[in-house]
């Protein structure tokens, strides 16, 4: 007798079924489970720097502020440099010591009374007067000294000895200007220059008979010279005033009054 049934399909292990037309049973899909393989970055790697860590005990700091070679801080500005001329007795000392900056005095820069190079009068003494009589070169060098390190030795001058005494220390103590002031301003602004160093330039510019009487006055509570040499060489000054203040103002000095200086001085 004959078996109408249809035989049935091998099953072939690790075959994947087949899906017949009509069937609408399908299989589940199948999820691969290895995990994928990254891929290779050749972009080296930089490691960060890090600041090391402060040991304890480390007394050793970085500069607060960077240094030039001139020895001040490298942002700060140099001092202002003004230079105060006028007839010996016009006030120059007072106009520095009246404003806000450092006094600086030409007179300590004088030379000793027996420098063989002085100049002597008609009437037998030093021509105190004369620029022979003064160290313009040490002054250049102590005046760019004091602006380039804050500080400075000069001598201490005395007149009425007419010699150095000793030494003294000048000091800025952060103040933005210089007042040199002294009889011989007019020349030391030549010396200045050639040393390319800048300046102010001002004339204190008061009358003859003021200035005679409060040189004269000046002189004799100092007692820096006889009476009789005061009033001989406060009479040759007061005739040679006018010539002073023409030399002044040829060489860029500002004739100023007391008052008026005092104001231009301030104000910069």
């Amino acid at each position: 007798m004959s078996d109408d049934r249809a035989a049935s399909p091998p099953i072939v292990v690790g075959a994947s079924p087949v899906v017949e037309p009509g069937d609408a049973t399908a299989p589940p899909l199948e999820c691969d489970t290895t995990p994928p393989t990254p891929e290779f970055d050749a972009t080296p790697r930089v490691k960060p720097e890090t600041s090391p860590p402060a040991q304890l005990g480390n007394t050793t700091a970085p500069p607060l502020e960077p240094v030039g070679a001139s020895g001040r801080p490298a942002w700060s500005a140099a001092p202002r440099l003004v230079l105060v001329a006028g007839a010996s007795g016009s006030g120059k000392s007072r106009l520095a010591r009246h404003s806000a900056c450092l006094q600086f005095r030409l007179d300590d820069f004088y030379y000793d009374a027996d420098y063989p190079g002085h100049v002597m009068t008609a009437y037998g003494i030093i021509d105190w007067d004369d620029p022979a009589a003064w160290n313009a070169a040490a002054a250049v060098e102590a005046l760019r000294t004091l602006i380039d390190r804050g500080e400075v030795e000069v001598p201490v001058y005395s007149i009425s000895e007419s010699r150095a005494t000793g030494q003294h220390t000048v000091r800025l103590d952060g103040r933005g200007c210089i007042v040199a002031e002294g009889i011989f301003a007019i020349e030391l602004r030549a010396h200045l220059e050639r040393a390319g160093m800048a300046a102010e330039a001002i004339y204190l510019d008061r009358p003859g008979w003021l200035v005679f009487w409060l040189r004269l006055r000046r002189d004799l509570a100092l007692k820096r010279k006889p009476p009789l040499v005061l009033l001989r060489r406060g009479w040759a000054l007061w005739r040679a005033q006018p010539g002073l203040k023409r030399k002044a103002v040829a060489a860029g000095f500002r004739p100023l009054s007391m008052r008026r200086a005092l104001a231009v001085i301030a104000a910069a």
